[in-house]
């Protein structure tokens, strides 16, 4: 829904700003537009019917190609390229068992909080940069801002429900948290300045990391 919403404010920005300089709508940008929005739409089908259907948490596990996150990444690159700088490391290669719409609502969740913490946070520009990469048995997968960073007392309130850093309902993390769970995956927030595997000479001054941990599809 969050991702809907960017669409319909992206494809108002695209016709006002045609409307004050008199040109017709460019059908391309639209179209480029419009991808990301079907995909979400589709995605959030596909979760209706799986909750429908399925006991609470439990999601069909299958194969899932780490590498389509590119896909995703791309139409973040659509929708946000005047509001957000977002920059990907995905290694290739890399497959999780898990469910390919439970992650894709897991990521869309944590970047548009990354993206509005920022901005609450008073990012003139948010940064956010999204790696995917193994760790011992594992895919792990990034999620970096240049926002204000976490305390530790928010740290331990996030899953309570109604709890939010930014204003809203508080219920995005938790339904992280069951997707992620459901995965027999693990998740950490830490701060940019706290993290060891980041270089001294190209650590964030500010913001923080969301950290996502999958056990990794071993070939056979």
């Amino acid at each position: 829904l969050a991702v809907a919403s960017m669409t319909e404010s992206a494809l108002s920005r695209v016709v006002a700003k045609a409307s004050l300089s008199d040109d017709q709508v460019d059908p391309e940008q639209v179209r480029s537009l419009l991808g990301p929005l079907k995909s979400s739409l589709e995605t959030m089908i596909g979760l209706v019917r799986e909750l429908r259907d399925a006991t609470r948490n439990r999601v069909e596990q299958t194969a899932v190609i780490v590498d389509e996150m590119n896909n995703l990444v791309q139409g973040w690159h659509e929708l946000f390229d005047d509001h957000a700088k977002i920059s990907s490391d995905i290694s290739p290669g890399l497959s999780v068992l898990g469910n390919k719409r439970a992650l894709h609502e897991i990521l869309h969740n944590i970047f548009i909080n990354a993206v509005e913490i920022c901005e609450k946070g008073g990012s003139t520009f948010p940064q956010i940069h999204i790696q995917a990469r193994v760790f011992r048995d594992l895919v792990q997968i990034i999620v970096q801002d240049n926002g204000p960073g976490i305390t530790m007392d928010e740290k331990l309130k996030l899953l309570t429900p109604g709890f939010t850093t930014k204003g809203g309902h508080g219920i995005g993390l938790i339904r992280c948290n069951q997707l992620i769970e459901a995965m027999d995956g693990n998740w950490d927030i830490m701060n940019n300045t706290d993290r060891d595997d980041i270089d001294d000479d190209c650590r964030p001054s500010k913001g923080a990391s969301f950290v996502i941990e999958i056990p990794i599809l071993k070939k056979t």
